[in-house]
């Protein structure tokens, strides 16, 4: 049958467009389920969000929930992608995404989702090209970078 998933999302037509998962409809930055997992998914570039202190505690939700030694699988734009990305408005599934306001030297941007129902709009940032990883906002999580191409 699989493994079990349980999903979080502060969005419940996220949730309710899921299969296979026990749905969580809570804030990633403050949820404690009161269990552990083996590993942890922090998905949609969320750690790319604009203020330390939020990255902060979306990664000390993840380390509270990991079970033992197990692992973290975070999402993040790469270095170096603003310095390529452009402006553009793509479809899918219903749900229309703009990037926008991509200012290269500061690193940030902003996005906007529209799936008909709720216009969502997030910025974001990414690290500065050649950086280690900022250990103040790993939350006592031990990091392994892996790039993959």
């Amino acid at each position: 049958m699989g493994p079990k998933v349980t999903a979080v999302d502060n969005e419940p037509a996220m949730l309710a467009a899921l299969r296979l998962s026990e749905p969580v409809l809570a804030d990633i930055t403050t949820v404690r389920l009161g269990r552990r997992f083996d590993a942890v998914l922090l998905t949609s570039h969320l750690v790319n969000h604009p203020d330390p202190a939020t990255v902060r505690a979306l990664l000390r939700t993840v380390r509270i929930h990991l079970r033992g030694n197990r692992f973290a699988v975070i999402e993040r734009y790469p270095r170096g992608w603003v310095a390529t990305c452009t402006e553009r408005t793509t479809e899918r599934d219903g749900v229309r995404f703009h990037l926008c306001d991509i200012d290269r030297r500061r690193r940030r941007w902003r996005a906007q989702r529209d799936d008909g129902l709720r216009v969502r709009r997030q910025a974001a940032r990414t690290a500065v090209p050649g950086a280690r990883v900022d250990e103040s906002l790993l939350a006592g999580l031990r990091a392994r970078v892996i790039l993959l191409d």
